[in-house]
């Protein structure tokens, strides 16, 4: 529930007040067309920047509406915490553990319908743009209904779990 701007100092104002649950729950009050703004060829933290420049169009937790924006700002804010990029961190923290080998994340170019490896892209879309087989989803799923927990090893706390089941939308309206 903290501000964006705790880990993106460079955030414009508005943007800088979205918390992570927000960005998460898609009640940013972000455009979805900033979607539209995104190349492969900039970073996680140049497109956060990029779409926190354009005004909201509803207060943050007011409005949910379904789009990826807000995704690549927490994946910004993933790489500023860790040091690292989005998918060295999801393949150390994620992938392996669940022994998904065949799961990456690519850029997908919406002009073409053609997916962009991440070797190629900075800047992976990180609502649609996971590509995997159907048996490592599977060792995800088997995850989540272990409460975070696959085969023994905890992978993601039971109140993260938890969290990413509850209604986090209840107050807000749908457009």
């Amino acid at each position: 529930d903290k501000p964006v701007s705790t880990w993106l100092s460079g955030a414009a104002p508005e943007i800088g007040k979205v918390t992570l649950r927000q960005l998460l729950s898609q009640t940013t009050g972000i455009p979805n067309a900033q979607n539209a703004a995104m190349t492969k060829d900039m970073t996680l933290a140049q497109a956060a920047k990029a779409i926190g420049e354009v005004p909201l169009a509803h207060a943050p937790g007011t409005t949910f509406v379904y789009g990826g924006p807000g995704f690549q700002i927490a994946g910004a804010v993933v790489e500023v915490a860790t040091g690292q990029r989005w998918e060295d961190v999801f393949q150390s923290r994620i992938a392996r553990p669940l022994g998904m080998q065949n799961t990456h994340w690519a850029y997908l170019d919406l002009s073409h319908d053609t997916p962009v490896l991440i070797e190629d892209s900075r800047n992976p879309i990180l609502q649609g743009g996971a590509k995997s087989t159907a048996e490592d989803y599977i060792h995800f799923l088997e995850m989540l209904a272990g409460g975070g927990t696959y085969r023994g090893k905890s992978i993601l706390s039971k109140e993260a779990v938890r969290g990413g089941h509850a209604d986090q939308t209840l107050t807000a309206s749908m457009t």
